[in-house]
């Protein structure tokens, strides 16, 4: 709780208006693109495969799966 000298306008923490070239958005664009979630289907995250096991035996009423080693 704050006293109501403390609570600040919410419009003093909304940042200024800026100018951005043609070339900073285009940049911004082409970044983007190569970010895209196309690429997404080739990267696997390990830790969470690794859970989904532990979570699917447990909920089979089996023993986890063993730990194994990370490499990195």
């Amino acid at each position: 709780m704050h006293w109501p000298n403390e609570v600040r306008s919410p419009e003093t923490l909304a940042p200024g208006e800026v100018e951005l070239s043609q070339d900073e958005v285009t940049g911004a664009l082409a970044l983007m693109d190569t970010m895209a979630e196309e690429h997404l289907p080739a990267l696997s995250d390990r830790y969470r495969d690794a859970l989904e096991e532990v979570i699917a035996a447990k909920a089979a009423g089996r023993q986890r799966p063993a730990a194994q080693d990370s490499e990195q």
